[in-house]
Order: C-alpha cells, then structure tokens, then sequence
C-alpha cells in the first residue's frame, strides 16, 4: 500500500466550530496529493466530539483523558500518523490556496530542508506573524528593553513574515501552519518537547532541526488565514505561558544560571517600560500586568 503524502493534525480544546470551517477550507483547496487528517482532543469536556464526528466522519479522532497541551497532544497523533510528512495545522485556520501541496512539494524537492511553514494573514487580509528569522539571546534581549535592535537583525517587517516572492531561510516557523518530514523527527527525540504546555514548542523543535543539520524555510507561495488567538488551550494566561516558555528554552540552553539572567533582564525591561510611560496610564497598566505576571511564573517553576 502506497504511504500517503501528508498527515494533517489538528488539536481541539473547545474549538470544533473552528477545526470544522478550517477542514472544509482544507477540502474545498487541496489536491493533487494523498491525505489524512487526525484530530486530538484534548479533553475538551464540551460537544465537541459529537460535532466533529458528526460534520467530519472521514477524520481519524483521537480522546485524550486531560488537556496535556499542545505539544503532547500533537505526539499522540504523530504516533498514529500514516504520512511522510506530518502538517501541524491551527484549528483557527483557514487556507488561501493550494498551501499543503506548496510546502509537501518544497519538502519533496529540497532533501535537507527538514520544515517549512507558509505566510500566515489575519482577517483583514494583513500579514501576521508568521516565522522567527532568528533567535534573539540574552543580549539581544536587553537590547529590546530600550527598543534597540541590532544591525545584524532583520528588520522589523520582515522578521516574522516573508516579503520576498521566494523560500526563505529562516530559525523558526508558526506552530499554526508547521509542516515536517516524519523522516527526520526520531533524529531529534520523535517530536514536541513534552516540557512545554503551549508556546514555545514548535520553535524549540526547529533548534533541534537546525543543530542536527537541517534547514526550515519559509515558503510565501503558501497562503493561509489565521485567526490568532481564536483557538485556547490555557486557563493561565498567554502572558504566563509565553514567559514559562522562554525559561524552558533558557533552562535547555543554558541551565538555571541562564534562567536567572532572563528572569533579572525581562524584571529590568517591565520596570523600566513602566517608568518610562508615565504619561500613559493604559500602557503603564499593561506592563504592571506583565510584572505581575512574570514574577508570579518564576517563583512558581523556576525559583
């Protein structure tokens, strides 16, 4: 039996409305390749289950007894998954095009790229977030408490979308639209890091990707709608997890050490941006909230 040539994983918390308009984008847009499509659910505790059997018969539904977040969850279908390549799509996705067939097409002609990922647009049609050219250090990091960037980064509109009319080179893909050769994933551990719960993951496994010898690009041919933050998996704050992220990544970079000087460089930046905006009290509350935040992260899981 011929291997088919893409596994499409969503995860579900909550979110059939979304996954079900997102797979009749996938229908009504791809061709010219095999597929399957796998759904996680990460114990939802709603009617979701019902609805998506209900409206999407032909997708292979996996239950998962808790929410285990998204990498976790993602690994329960990578487990399960028949394609040769493996295409982590958002539920609050919806494609423009023929997306699946552009990026399966670059991974099949361009053997040492190992993931790639398309350009991501809001629901005005806009650019959104949609790669990472390169990863910031320690730094960089305090660099940015001041709004510097060095030359040597990329500039601001193009460092998290690709402007160019052709695949870009790039550190890092949006988790919302990450295809990757199944090929490569038992080189780097099988897949997602199970220490991160959301935010973080995907990029950590493009780190991986890269140290082993491989190449990630972003490929704008590909063309996909997200609807960003449409799609929950936390009862914490996005802030929180973004934070718990970067110490993770710290943590594997570096150890504790590396942590604690992250932790005192993001404690500089949210005190010195709330000094600085002293004439704008809605901005001054936002990084009042972000503090409160991130000291709330640190002494929980990292003090």
């Amino acid at each position: 039996m011929k291997q088919l040539d893409v596994s499409i994983i969503y995860v579900n918390y909550k979110t059939a409305s979304l996954i079900i308009n997102s797979i009749a984008s996938v229908r009504q847009r791809s061709e010219g390749f095999s597929y399957e499509i796998i759904i996680v659910d990460n114990h939802s505790g709603d009617d979701s289950i019902v609805r998506l059997r209900d409206k999407c018969p032909d997708c292979r539904i996996i239950e998962s007894l808790s929410n285990i977040g998204f990498g976790r969850a993602n690994n329960l279908a990578i487990s399960e998954a028949k394609g040769q390549c493996l295409f982590f799509l958002n539920p609050d996705t919806i494609l423009l095009n023929n997306a699946i067939k552009v990026l399966f097409e670059h991974l099949q002609t361009n053997p040492r790229c190992a993931a790639c990922g398309g350009n991501l647009y809001d629901e005005k049609l806009k650019p959104t977030y949609s790669l990472v050219r390169r990863i910031p250090n320690l730094f960089d990091e305090l660099l940015l408490t001041f709004y510097i960037v060095r030359l040597s980064f990329p500039s601001p509109r193009s460092s998290y979308f690709n402007r160019t009319n052709h695949p870009l080179r790039v550190a890092s893909i949006s988790g919302a639209d990450l295809m990757v050769r199944r090929s490569v994933l038992d080189v780097v551990g099988g897949g997602f890091d199970p220490v991160f719960f959301m935010n973080g993951e995907e990029t950590d496994l493009c780190r991986r990707l890269i140290d082993a010898g491989y190449l990630i690009y972003s490929v704008p041919q590909a063309q996909i709608m997200h609807f960003e933050g449409r799609s929950s998996y936390i009862s914490m704050s996005r802030q929180e997890f973004l934070f718990d992220s970067q110490f993770i990544t710290a943590n594997k970079v570096g150890g504790g050490r590396r942590v604690r000087l992250l932790y005192l460089i993001l404690l500089f930046r949210t005190n010195f941006r709330w000094l600085l905006l002293f004439l704008f009290p809605n901005k001054r509350k936002y990084w009042a909230q972000k503090k409160r935040s991130l000291k709330k992260v640190y002494y929980a899981r990292w003090k």
